[in-house]
């Protein structure tokens, strides 16, 4: 997930930090979450470390590579930052997006998971949640539940602690 620009290495390319990149050269590393093929080409959202990425790929001499592609792939993305046409809200950041020079595929799944988080809703029995956690957890919306839970966690902590008091993690057996 390291980004780099013309600059050089930035160590990790922020939704806010590719937003102020408008027009700049990038290489960026993540895992293919959906694809949606077109005639002229494919629309593929990265899976980043803080969130969904949109990419825009032609078919210009890329018809070989766009074929090879499949979601769960780890790849490396060198494109140029562009400002959004279409803004969706399900993607992070909405207002740019990467017009890709080239794609290379750094790691292919063995197998395709048993769940399949290309759906905007991950609709699940609870169960097969629970039994298939880590890989629900790929999905946007699931990962979305722990930001929150985290948001809750930050807030009481700093407030307590303001108010002088200490924390304590005790040990615990799951």
């Amino acid at each position: 997930m390291i980004g780099i620009s013309d600059k050089g290495i930035t160590n990790l390319l922020s939704a806010e930090t590719l937003e102020s990149m408008a027009g700049e050269k990038v290489r960026l590393h993540g895992i293919i979450q959906r694809i949606r093929r077109l005639g002229w080409g494919a629309f593929i959202v990265l899976r980043r470390h803080d969130g969904l990425l949109q990419c825009v790929m032609g078919n210009d001499g890329n018809e070989d590579i766009l074929e090879k592609l499949d979601v769960e792939q780890s790849v490396e993305v060198k494109g140029t930052v562009k400002k959004a046409g279409i803004k969706d809200n399900s993607i992070h950041p909405a207002s740019v997006e990467i017009h890709v020079d080239s794609i290379d595929i750094i790691s292919v799944p063995a197998s395709q998971p048993p769940v399949d988080t290309t759906k905007k809703v991950l609709d699940l029995h609870i169960d097969t949640n629970l039994d298939l956690r880590p890989l629900s957890l790929r999905h946007p919306g699931e990962r979305a539940r722990l930001k929150i839970s985290e948001s809750f966690a930050h807030g009481f902590r700093e407030s307590l602690s303001g108010m002088g008091f200490t924390e304590i993690r005790t040990p615990k057996i799951c």
